[in-house]
This record gives structure tokens, C-alpha cells and sequence, in this order.
């Protein structure tokens, strides 16, 4: 081999060794402020409709919790005590519920707003920060809307209905009259459900569309051109240049 050719192919080894970047940092950090922008106007679209559902129905169950715990152990009413007891935990499985799955929706915008973007780094922590925040928000609804969270109420209202029927039936039938068990566990039942059906059903859905509809965007973006290339290829009549684009 030539002389020629071997400097050829240093220099051909150096360029795809050292890309030339498509796009300058200045244009990724404004596109990376544009998606921040973007993401955070749809957090607003959904702030007040998810503050109201996610403070609403945890106070809502918190409430019911100390309630009905606080009527079970000052009441002389044996019926009275059973069922309120059985009350106090199913409403304090779904106040865990509610801790337990979030929705940032009802407040992330403000925080994301407020953080830093004075440099690449802060930028970067601040489009995570907001994507993170939508993506939590899209998922918790996504489980709320899923039969498997329809399936918890069915089973957190059945096995309060239970409780009811089979471990204070006796005494409650005892205290009623006959029967009276069934029916304190039927209220108990389709009380307990229809809260958590109202739950899922009046809860917030615009964040599993506006994740969906970023993802595609963010994936449509993955498969644009990332990196050109210099390329020198040695040829029998000299050296020929081109440019490789990496797709």
C-alpha cells in the first residue's frame, strides 16, 4: 500500500472518530426549553381538575377514616361500632391509595417553573424534572383507569361486606334482629363501591394524552439525523470526501 493511501486512512479514522454535530448545544437547549414550555402548559390545562380530585377525594377519605374510627370506639351501639369499624379501614386502605399514587398534575407545574435553567445542566434537570412529572401523571391514571384498580374496589367493598355478614353477623343479629347483618353488609357493599367507582370515573385523563402524544414526538425526534460525518475513502485515482449521516 501507498503512502498515499495510509495517510488516507489515518485521516478517514480520525473523522468517523470525531463527528461533526448536526446541531449546535445553543439549538438543543432551545429545543429542550420549548419541550419544557410545552410540558408544563399541559400540566396547567390539568392543574385545577386534578387539585380538586386528588386533595378532594384524600381528604375526603382521611376524614371518613378518623370519623368513623372516632364513632366506633365512643358508641354504645353495638351495630353501630362493627360497622363503623369496618368503615375506618376500608377508608383507610383508600386514603394509602390515594398517598400512594399520586397525581403531579395538581402541583408540579409551579415547582418546574420555578427551577433554574440558566445553564445546560440546570435545562437538563429541568426537562427531567418535567417529564418525570407528566409521565407519573399519565401512568397513575392509566392504573386508576385499568380494570385491576376497578377490581381493588370490588374487593376492598366485598371484603368489608364480609366482615360484616360473617365475623359480626352474629352479634349484629343478635342486636338488630334477624337478618339485619345482610343488610348493614349490602349498605356497607355498594356504599364502599360506588365512592371508589365515582373515584376512578371523575378523575383526570389529560396526561395520559399529552404523555402519548410526547413520546411520539420524542421518538419521531430519535430518528432524526444525530450526527455528519467527514468521510475521506481512499480510491485507485486519489482521495475521494463525502459526508456519512448516522441515522
Amino acid at each position: 500500500m501507498t503512502l498515499f493511501r495510509w495517510i488516507s486512512l489515518v485521516l478517514l479514522t480520525v473523522c468517523l472518530a470525531h463527528p461533526f454535530h448536526a446541531e449546535p448545544v445553543e439549538h438543543s437547549d432551545t429545543q429542550s426549553i420549548a419541550k419544557i414550555d410545552w410540558i408544563v402548559h399541559s400540566l396547567d390545562e390539568e392543574k385545577t381538575h386534578a387539585s380538586l380530585w386528588y386533595y378532594g377525594f384524600t381528604g375526603l377519605y382521611a376524614t371518613s377514616t378518623v370519623a368513623s374510627f372516632t364513632i366506633a370506639s365512643t358508641s354504645h351501639d353495638p351495630i353501630v361500632r362493627a360497622t363503623q369499624r369496618v368503615s375506618g379501614w376500608q377508608s383507610l386502605i383508600a386514603t394509602g391509595g390515594m398517598l400512594l399514587g399520586p397525581v403531579p398534575s395538581a402541583w408540579a407545574a409551579d415547582d418546574i417553573r420555578s427551577m433554574p435553567a440558566g445553564t445546560e445542566a440546570e435545562i437538563k434537570s429541568k426537562l427531567d424534572a418535567a417529564e418525570s412529572a407528566l409521565r407519573t401523571s399519565a401512568e397513575t391514571q392509566s392504573f386508576n383507569r385499568s380494570w385491576i384498580n376497578h377490581a381493588l374496589g370490588v374487593a376492598v367493598a366485598g371484603g368489608g361486606a364480609a366482615v360484616i355478614r360473617y365475623t359480626y353477623g352474629h352479634k349484629i343479629d343478635k342486636a338488630g334482629g334477624g337478618g339485619r347483618s345482610v343488610r348493614e353488609a349490602t349498605v356497607n357493599f355498594w356504599s364502599s363501591l360506588i365512592v371508589g367507582e365515582l373515584q376512578i370515573w371523575t378523575m383526570p385523563v389529560l396526561s395520559m394524552d399529552r404523555w402519548d402524544e410526547y413520546s411520539k414526538k420524542k421518538a419521531s425526534e430519535s430518528l432524526s439525523i444525530e450526527s455528519v460525518r467527514l468521510v475521506l475513502v481512499p480510491a485507485n485515482d486519489g482521495l475521494r470526501a463525502g459526508i456519512a449521516m448516522r441515522f
